[in-house]
């Protein structure tokens, strides 16, 4: 697995080491609502056999501050072309831009190593600052939103709607563009 890197943000292949870190935010209540279905807590046995059943899963780094999240696809269905995509960052490394260039990070990466034409991802709608990114300034990437999921994910006693975004491969020169205008910039935010 190679080691992908955009200005402040790296992914990297998950370490033996890193295994204690991911278990923590597997099983953590924040994790499990936003990147699970299973209420059920994971063991390091049972967290690497579901790191070797996705086509791949990455460890998400800040430059100077070490792992700040990961990021992982399932859901791959290569006759019809798409998979689904997904993130989780610590708390504390919400809302800097860090999430929406690790996942053009892992999309080029899709596009590039899988026989993919879409890829998708989903947003709790309660969530402004990524639907905002994907809706807004992002939304010249290619990123469309396909639609609502109402009600879709129980968490704290209530039901919470989905939003669906996708980007098509055609969009991959765009992507490509971004990231290379990404290294000369000090901050993603700049191109948001």
């Amino acid at each position: 697995m190679p080691r992908l890197q955009a200005r402040r943000v790296i992914l990297r292949p998950v370490e033996e080491s890193d295994l204690e870190l991911l278990k923590e935010w597997r099983n953590s209540t924040d994790y499990m609502a936003t990147c699970t279905t299973s209420g059920a807590c994971v063991s390091i046995e049972e967290l690497k056999k579901q790191i070797a059943s996705r086509p791949f899963q990455f460890m998400i780094a800040h430059i100077q501050k070490g792992p700040i999240g990961t990021i992982f696809a399932n859901k791959a269905n290569l006759i019809d072309g798409h998979l689904f995509i997904t993130t989780f960052l610590a708390p504390s490394f919400r809302d800097c831009g860090y999430g929406p260039m690790a996942l053009i990070l892992a999309i080029d990466f899709s596009f590039t190593h899988y026989p993919l034409r879409k890829i998708y991802f989903d947003v709790y709608v309660s969530n402004h600052n990524s639907r905002s990114s994907f809706e807004g300034g992002l939304k010249r990437l290619g990123f469309e939103r396909e639609g609502i999921f109402r009600e879709h994910r129980f968490y704290n006693g209530v039901y919470l709607d989905m939003v669906r975004f996708s980007i098509f491969k055609e969009s991959r020169g765009l992507i490509k563009s971004f990231l290379e205008k990404a290294d000369r910039f000090d901050s993603l935010k700049m191109e948001l």
